[in-house]
This record gives structure tokens, sequence and C-alpha cells, in this order.
């Protein structure tokens, strides 16, 4: 299985080239990058897409656009989201972290209790699709209005929590109105706020399953059925897209699908199940729930963040609750620093450490935390132990034995193709803080992911363990040429970064994963590899192509220093490696680097 490199599309323009719900944006030039960040015209009116937390889609924005010409007043905009209770947090984060500037209290006052919510509701298209599809009945939505002031504040709640509506809810919404040119609006929503509901709203919009986690018996064989006979029954069934009234099942599959990759040693007990599995709309979703439910289970108490981690999981620990430790190294005198926060918190019952949260590896790092170690320490002080295992994967990796939750992005290598977003979240149920969790999930968790999304995603991680095989030995044979390269200065990679650490959870048949960053001598030569290398180049990681980023410039660009100190250079460059023919990807990089050198 190979992909071939395509000419690199233009600033702005969507990475894969020509696909509407594409998760990354092509920023071929180092500078691309620079001016995105700083909100340059020149960039930015030329944005036709982006990464889907950090950018509004073009679908997004007009039904937003559609709700403020409806209901809203001058000054006033809205984010879309697809449930109350989501919307209700969001109206929170916005009053507590929105500042007006130059105003007086009361004048703040003011501006906070302007944020409403409006309950909209959209008809279903009856005329698009047949009665026994999921997308012909109606739709409700909430929609957080807030003042224009407000919108930076309320785009992070948007970007941390990844709880809006995905791209394709809001493509057939907008199908919907086009064809019934209808919104109905909740009139009493906006005038107190918002609009407390009898029930959950899973109960009113039959796209979601409150609690649900049967699958229909007649579209898929028995739950103790492999994976691989599901996808060969699937496949010889419906083709290679499945109707999306089978969403409930594709998330059923998906759910097996997860768990059966975390059941790693069959003689052991037995690992997580289908239900032990949480679908979610983003994997910084399942990150922001996993410490929603361990707040709500275990209460308010301050967590730890262990090592250098992808940006809005800190900013989660941190704005959430009551706060977290950083402890960014993740390796050396971080383990003695660990030890004396857990020592000085467990002498006082009232003020225990909640959780302890790492990556692993980390992004874009590729540190891996002694997982061993860190299991000891969370059984003696009664924390929880939260594993992102995105960057590692379920293929390479064992990483449910150690921790109470596992959470991964989907959108990466598990789908692969880089057209839509999910998350996961799977208990150990062999953890001590199983039975509490999974009694707090199943209470409290909302199916928000959209069925078109589940189905895209259930097609396209039927590869996933062929790919990542693929990606392992690629990102290796890769990794183990630039290692050598006179023209770089380090390689952050699994094998040659803590390896020890990362081989006592490496899988028989593992390997060292797809994603791997460089530093090279010097900034000019940087610059000039990264505008001359030819592939695909933008936010995101785990695509079935090679995807490059300078990853510093794009995550921390408002705080370089500060990632610096913690061993990110801002000229680092993340190189997330596909399925490319092997001699042509370590030419591409060898020519790259080569003409940085004559063109110096």
């Amino acid at each position: 299985m190979t992909v071939q490199f395509s000419d690199i599309p233009e600033p702005g323009l969507p990475i894969p080239a020509n696909v509407n719900h594409a998760v990354s944006v092509s920023l071929p030039h180092w500078q691309d990058n620079i001016d995105y960040e700083e909100g340059n015209p020149r960039i930015t009116q030329r944005m036709v897409g982006g990464y889907p937390r950090f950018f509004y889609h073009r679908s997004v924005q007009e039904l937003c656009g559609r709700i403020v010409k409806s209901c809203g007043v001058p000054d006033q905009d809205c984010l879309v989201f697809p449930s109350m209770s989501i919307a209700q947090r969001c109206r929170d984060f916005i009053c507590k972290f929105y500042k007006p500037t130059d105003s007086t209290s009361s004048q703040v006052n003011e501006e906070t209790q302007s944020v409403t919510i409006q309950s909209v509701a959209v008809a279903g298209s009856s005329d698009q699709y047949t009665s026994t599809d999921i997308r012909a009945h109606p739709v409700q939505l909430f929609a957080v209005m807030f003042p224009t002031s407000a919108a930076p504040t309320a785009k992070l709640y948007w970007q941390h929590t990844g709880e809006g509506v995905s791209s394709r809810l809001a493509e057939h919404c907008l199908k919907a109105l086009q064809s019934v040119s209808q919104l109905s609006l909740d009139s009493d929503s906006s005038r107190s706020g918002y609009r407390h509901t009898t029930g959950s709203p899973r109960q009113t919009h039959p796209r979601y399953q409150m609690k649900s986690r049967a699958s229909p018996s007649k579209l898929s064989p028995s739950s103790a059925t492999p994976t691989e006979d599901i996808e060969e029954y699937l496949e010889a069934c419906y083709g290679r897209n499945l109707p999306v009234r089978t969403a409930q099942t594709c998330k059923q599959v998906l759910r097996q699908r997860i768990a059966q990759a975390l059941n790693h040693h069959p003689e052991a007990a037995q690992g997580p199940t289908a239900d032990d599995v949480y679908l979610f709309p983003t994997g910084m979703t399942a990150i922001f729930h996993a410490h929603r439910s361990l707040l709500t289970s275990r209460g308010e108490h301050q967590s730890i963040c262990f090592g250098f981690p992808y940006t809005d999981t800190l900013k989660i620990l941190q704005k959430f609750g009551s706060g977290c430790y950083f402890l960014g190294q993740g390796e050396g005198t971080d383990y003695d620093r660990l030890d004396e926060i857990l020592q000085r918190h467990y002498q006082d019952s009232e003020k225990q450490i909640l959780a302890l949260f790492c990556e692993c590896p980390g992004n874009p790092l590729l540190k891996t935390p002694d997982l061993p170690r860190l299991r000891k320490l969370a059984d003696r002080y009664g924390f929880a132990l939260v594993v992102d295992e995105t960057i590692g994967n379920f293929v390479n990796l064992d990483t449910i034995t150690y921790a109470d939750i596992v959470v991964s992005s989907l959108t990466k290598v598990f789908s692969g193709d880089s057209n839509v977003m999910g998350g996961s979240l799977a208990l150990n149920p062999h953890g001590p803080f199983y039975a509490t969790l999974r009694q707090t999930l199943d209470n409290n968790y909302e199916d928000s992911y959209w069925c078109e999304d589940a189905v895209f995603m259930e097609r396209n991680s039927r590869t996933f363990h062929q790919r990542v095989q693929q990606v392992n030995h690629n990102a290796e044979a890769l990794a183990d040429l630039l290692v050598n390269h006179p023209l770089v200065s380090k390689v952050h990679y699994p094998k040659y970064t803590l390896r020890p650490l990362y081989d006592q959870l490496k899988l028989p048949g593992g390997g060292y994963g797809g994603l791997l960053s460089i530093e090279l001598t010097t900034p000019d030569v940087t610059r000039r590899f990264y505008d001359l290398l030819h592939c695909a180049k933008g936010p995101s990681l785990g695509t079935n192509f090679t995807l490059v980023s300078p990853y510093t410039i794009l995550a921390h660009y408002h705080e370089l220093e500060w990632a610096e100190s913690y061993g990110v250079s801002r000229y680092l460059i993340r190189c997330s490696i596909g399925l490319e023919n092997r001699d042509l990807l370590l030419q591409a990089f060898t020519t790259a680097l080569d003409q940085a050198v004559e063109s110096c």
C-alpha cells in the first residue's frame, strides 16, 4: 500500500487537495506559517480551510452567519454546538474568561449577561433523504450568542474542547435549510440566557444515542467476531462506504475495533470491551471528558501534566477544574519533583492529586514516560493515570496495562485519510477507578459524534493495522538516514530518544511510529530546507501521506521562549511520515537538504 508524492497545494488550500472536509491546510513556506500566526492578509485571505479546531470550516461559518442574521443583534457573533449541555459549558467559559478591555465592573457584568443560548431546530431534508436515513430527521442545535468582542474567548473553548459542530453536520444543516427554507428558533432561550430542558438532549435528537451501547444485529456479525471478519462482512454487504443509516452500527464497530486493538495479551486477563470505549468528535474532546469524568467522580483536585504535551491538553488542565502542576521535561529530575509533589499532597487528604496526564510518546519531542514507574506511583498515592497514545498508537505500544484511561485522536493514523475528525476514550477494566469512572461516563456521556463522521471514520480505519506497519518502516528508515546526516543536529524519535522506556512498552511486531522531529544546524538551513522539501506541509499528523510542519511556530508562536525553555526549539521541524515509496521518501529529504546547502 503506497501513495505518491503529488504537487504541493498553494498556501491556504486544503490538504488533501479538493477535499471539502480536509483536516489540514497547505502552508508550504516557512514565512507562510509566520504570516498565518500573525494574521497577515497575504495568508489569511487565501485560507480555504484549516485544522477544524483552529479554523472554522466555511460551512460552520455560513451556518453561524445564518443564525446571527436570523436572531442576532448588531455586534454579535455565535458558535453552534450539538447539545444544550455543551453550549452551557461554552457560555460558562466565556463568562469566566472574557475580560472586556477598558470596562468597569458593571460594564463587564452587562457584557457577560449578554452571552445567551439560542435553541435552533433545522428541519429534516425529506426530499433529499429517505425516511430511513438518519439525516432526514430534524436536527436540534444550540447557538451560543456573544458580543463580537468576546469572539477570541469563544474560539478558545472551541479549540480546547473540540466540542463544536463538525463541518459535515454544518453542511447537512445548510443543505436542509436550502431545501425547506426553514430555521426554527426558540425565542424563550435567547431571553433567558439558556433554556432548561427536561430529559437529555439525546431523547429528542434521534441521530444521537445517550448511553446506547448496542448495535443492530442485522447489520453486523456477533460482537465476538474478529475485527477482520467484520471488515470483510461490511465490505461484502455494502462496499467501501456504508449507508448513513448504519451510523450506530459503524460506531459499535469502531468501539469494537479499538477494544480489540487494546487487547494485546490474549493469555492475560480480559482487556477493555467495546462497552469500555467511548467515542467523541475529536481527540481533544476525549481528553476533555477524561478530565471532566475524573473531576465528577473524584472531586475538584489538581492534576499533573507530565512531559511536554500537545498545547491544548495543558490548557484544559489549567483552565478547567483546580489547575495543574506542569512537569514539562518529562524525564530526569522531573521524577524527583513528581515524588515531592505527591508526598506533599498525600499528607493532606483534602488535597489529593486527581490524575497524571501524559503522552506516549510525547508530541513533538517523542519522549516516552516511564509508565511502569508512574503506575506504581499512582497506586501508592491514589491518583488516576491518563495516557494519550495517539503518537505511539494501539498497534505499536501497550499502554492500557498501566493506564486507568487511554485517550486517542482517531483523526490521526487511525483514520489516515485526513478527511474526518474523531476521538476515543477507553477504560482499563482492571484499574482501581474503573467502577466509578464507568458509572460516571454512563450517567453523563453524550454521543455527539455526527453520523456521517462515524461512517467515514469506520471506512478509513479498516486498514489501520496494515498502514501502521508501513508507516513504521518508512519512518525508521528516514530517521536512520537523518541521524547520520551532517546538516541534522538532532533527531527526536523513539528509537533514539529514551529508547529503553519505549522498548519496555513496544508490542511484538510493533515499531517506533510514524512521527519524528528534526533540528538542523542553522536557522537559514532550516528555513531553506523546509521551503525546498517536496511534500505536503501543514498542520496535523498521522496522514497516509507525509506531512511536515514547523511545529513550534504553529503551536507556540506567541510563547516561543517558554517552549524553548522545555527543549522545544523554535526551528524544530515535525515530520509525520506516510505510505509513499520508501526510496522516493528518502530521496525527497536528501534532495532538499542538498539544495538547502547549495542555496546558502
